[in-house]
């Protein structure tokens, strides 16, 4: 029974190593208590040889999450809603300021740093990845990264 057991526990550690996706350096820029949105920043890096392709983005503790990625047209900055973003195999997209990232749109609660934001990570591929993204001030956005949250589920 206790190599059955142990062979078991040796299998779901393979498994879990294996998924596709990883997800890394998830954090949300704390905003004031009166914004009606934040900004959340990770990076995605596909482990697997297949494009992966996020969809969706969902949080119980917000009215919606949406991806969006600036761009610039005719020299000025401007944000656009991606609803399939592709992450190429062997690869990674950053979400980042200037960049992909994350809008956290009406928050149910004022979120302060230090709080945690959790947020399910959806593909399509069915793969769902639910991460706990830490909330910094937006001045700590380069501060100890040892204290963020790395997920691979």
């Amino acid at each position: 029974m206790r190599s059955w057991l142990l062979g078991l526990c040796c299998i779901s550690t393979v498994a879990f190593a294996e998924l596709p996706v990883e997800v890394r350096d998830a954090w949300v820029r704390e905003a004031p208590p009166s914004a009606s949105v934040n900004a959340g920043y990770l990076v995605l890096h596909n482990n697997s040889d297949q494009v992966q392709h996020l969809q969706h983005i969902q949080s119980k503790q917000f009215r919606a999450v949406e991806m969006h990625e600036t761009i610039m047209e005719a020299d000025v900055a401007k944000m656009r809603e991606v609803h399939d973003l592709a992450i190429p195999a062997g690869g990674e997209v950053e979400f980042q300021s200037g960049g992909y990232h994350l809008m956290l749109m009406e928050p149910l609660n004022a979120i302060k740093a230090g709080a945690q934001v959790s947020v399910i990570l959806h593909f399509a591929s069915g793969l769902e990845i639910p991460i706990v993204m830490l909330v910094k001030k937006a001045d700590d956005q380069t501060g100890d990264q040892s204290n963020e949250h790395h997920h691979h589920h």
